[in-house]
């Protein structure tokens, strides 16, 4: 089954200006604005990150990786999965590394937590030390998505699992969104780039939310 729309010909979709400023904070959280942009991420995320969660099937002594983790909502969810692993966040903006080691200070001193500014084709985390990891709503922004996939095989060990998570909106939605810089890919889409990338058949999983779905599209790196 295809999700991808079918895409006619339709009157342009204005963009306002704080649309392109809060896009910009959800690409890269920065500031005061940042923060209160990561603050509602926080809560509208966390249904994905139940879901990617879900389909990871976590071991209690797994290392897990949140790439990408903005206001850092799935570290508590991560480390409750996990009770005797170790999670690990890497994120490009100094902004919510600040935050993330305020907010999560008691899982960064019992060694539970490790957070580190890194970017999503150049992960500061060296060969098959990971074993499961989730990025929710971070693929907008990957315009190729070869050397993400790519770093995310190379630092998963053998049998490790990759989940990625986002939201679909609609069309109309979607296309103002695209036009400050999103790049929205149907989860099918999203399936053929991770094997193309060597892992596993994936698996598609639909969450249903308030107003747009959200979907999970997970993998594993060949044993």
């Amino acid at each position: 089954m295809a999700y991808a729309d079918r895409h006619t010909p339709q009157t342009p979709v204005p963009v306002l200006i704080y649309d392109a400023l809060i896009a910009r904070h959800l690409r890269h959280p920065r500031g005061f604005l940042g923060r209160r942009v990561a603050r509602q991420m926080n809560a509208a995320n966390l249904p994905l990150y139940e879901l990617a969660l879900d389909q990871l099937a976590l071991g209690p002594t797994d290392r897990t990786l949140d790439l990408g983790f903005g206001g850092g909502p799935g570290f508590t969810l991560m480390a409750a999965r996990t009770p005797g692993g170790v999670v690990y966040g890497i994120d490009s903006s100094a902004t919510m590394l600040k935050q993330a080691e305020r907010r999560h200070v008691n899982l960064i001193a019992a060694q539970r937590l490790i957070v580190l500014r890194g970017d999503f084709a150049d992960i500061p985390i060296a060969d098959a030390q990971i074993d499961a990891i989730v990025t929710v709503n971070t693929i907008y922004f990957w315009a190729d998505p070869t050397p993400p996939l790519a770093e995310a095989m190379r630092v998963l060990a053998p049998g490790g699992r990759l989940a990625i998570a986002f939201r679909l909106p609609a069309v109309e939605q979607r296309k103002k969104f695209e036009r400050i810089g999103f790049l929205y890919r149907a989860p099918d889409i999203v399936a053929d780039l991770m094997v193309a990338a060597r892992f596993s058949a994936a698996t598609i999983a639909q969450g249903k939310g308030r107003t747009v779905p959200f979907f999970c599209i997970s993998a594993a790196k060949p044993a």
